[in-house]
């Protein structure tokens, strides 16, 4: 319901996602994805001990960064957090990885970061439909 309600508020702006907050203000996940965010190097993403959907594409960008040696922070964040941060990205099944080009008007984008995980992410997938083919 949150995420639908969302979506409704989020008619009439450019705006394709939105950040979803918790009753507290933090942000917990867009309206139909997971947020990330890079800070001095470190990725960041909201802990699942806030109401968030866990996500499957965000549990496999969770691995690829584990493997790749980037450091991962969960917590609790507030709108500004993400707004000031390096780079920023959303996750999905049907987006995967997708760069943040800005939060209330505030330009984020991509990066490096969000780059390797996004190419790791592709081939991620590539791999696993060639296992598909195989079978």
């Amino acid at each position: 319901l949150d995420g639908i309600l969302a979506r409704l508020e989020r008619r009439g702006t450019d705006a394709d996602e939105c950040l979803v907050r918790d009753v507290e203000g933090a942000v917990a996940e867009g309206a139909t994805s997971n947020v990330f965010f890079v800070d001095d190097g470190t990725l960041k993403t909201p802990s699942v001990t806030v109401p968030i959907l866990p996500g499957v594409t965000r549990a496999v960008v969770l691995e690829l960064a584990a493997e790749r040696g980037i450091p991962v922070e969960t917590g609790t964040y507030d709108v500004e957090a993400v707004r000031a941060a390096d780079e920023a990205f959303l996750t999905n099944t049907t987006w995967e990885v997708r760069p943040v080009a800005a939060v209330d008007g505030v330009a984020v984008g991509g990066g490096p970061t969000t780059d390797a995980l996004a190419d790791a992410f592709d081939r991620r997938v590539e791999a696993c439909d060639g296992d598909a083919d195989r079978s």
